[in-house]
């Protein structure tokens, strides 16, 4: 393993959906932030209390969700590296619809 000083950490760090296709267009892929030791999703203003998380829209279908992280800009002596990885596989089943009910009878 070369010393530390031989290369960057990762500069920007993103993840992509399949709902959209794994696309890097503006507002389809979500920038991660380095906090406390973790990257982790920006804020969302949608979430309560700006959590920091990824809604899967209600069109998404039951199976395998896999999110795709990639690294990118971590500079080395001979040129920029980018790495991709997958996240573990999140099996959907249902929708927000088995969850409704009418609370006061």
């Amino acid at each position: 393993m070369p010393d530390s000083s031989a290369f960057t950490s990762a500069q920007n760090i993103y993840a992509t959906f399949p709902e959209y296709n794994y696309s890097v267009i503006e507002n389809e892929y979500r920038t991660l932030q380095y906090v406390y030791n973790n990257y982790q999703f920006e804020q969302n203003p949608n979430a309560d209390g700006n959590a920091r998380l990824h809604y899967i829209p209600v069109y998404v279908g039951n199976g395998n969700y896999i999110v795709s992280v990639t690294a990118t800009q971590i500079w080395t002596p001979a040129g920029m590296i980018t790495a991709t990885r997958n996240s573990n596989t999140i099996v959907l089943d249902g929708s927000i619809f088995d969850d409704y009910y009418v609370g006061n009878k």
